[in-house]
């Protein structure tokens, strides 16, 4: 089950989980998270320099398409 993108949403429908507002301050927060994670996995040589990039153009576009859906 998807989080809910705001804390309205997510007490609409009883869901004790955080919101992705409630995690994220903004998108630029989002990526910075994910980009530590990126790291980390490179120094633990899960992945490789090369991966970042196209990692956090996933994130990214991901961001954006979560945050243009509607709620049911």
């Amino acid at each position: 089950m998807p989080f809910a993108k705001t804390k309205a949403e997510r007490e609409a429908v009883h869901d004790p989980r955080p919101s992705l507002e409630e995690r994220y301050v903004n998108k630029t927060a989002y990526l910075d998270q994910v980009k530590a994670a990126v790291q980390k996995l490179i120094e633990q040589r899960f992945l490789t320099t090369t991966d970042l990039k196209p990692q956090l153009k996933q994130a990214s576009e991901r961001w954006d398409w979560v945050m243009q859906q509607t709620t049911p």
